[in-house]
């Protein structure tokens, strides 16, 4: 929603500048509209990445306690791990991160 908000706003101010000034402010007042939306985009792009590293980590913790659990799983197995292994991994993701650790389909998670 924010997005879509920022362009209309982008789309306004442009309008703005083409009816209510020259060309050469014009072009330099657009120059200077993509320069803002750029570093808007960069310092988001910044935060996002100081972070991803510890957004890992639960997967990280979770793939060796699977493999832990059960080296060679075959298609359609339970695996069963502790609950510090699915510690920060949200229910709706641990079925399909199990399947993609293993690259095998059909694999469930259960918690003792």
């Amino acid at each position: 929603m924010f997005v879509g908000i920022h362009v209309t706003c982008s789309v306004a101010v442009f309008l703005f500048a083409r009816a209510f000034t020259g060309r050469a402010s014009f072009g330099l007042l657009s120059a200077l509209l993509a320069a803002a939306i750029a570093v808007r985009f960069m310092v988001f792009a910044m935060k996002a990445g100081d972070n991803s590293r510890e957004r890992t980590r639960p997967y990280e913790r979770f793939a060796a306690a699977l493999r832990m659990a059960n080296p060679r799983p075959k298609p359609g197995d339970v695996i069963t791990v502790g609950p510090e292994a699915v510690y920060g991994i949200e229910d709706q993701y641990r079925d399909p991160a199990a399947q993609a650790v293993f690259c095998t389909p059909g694999l469930r998670v259960e918690i003792r």
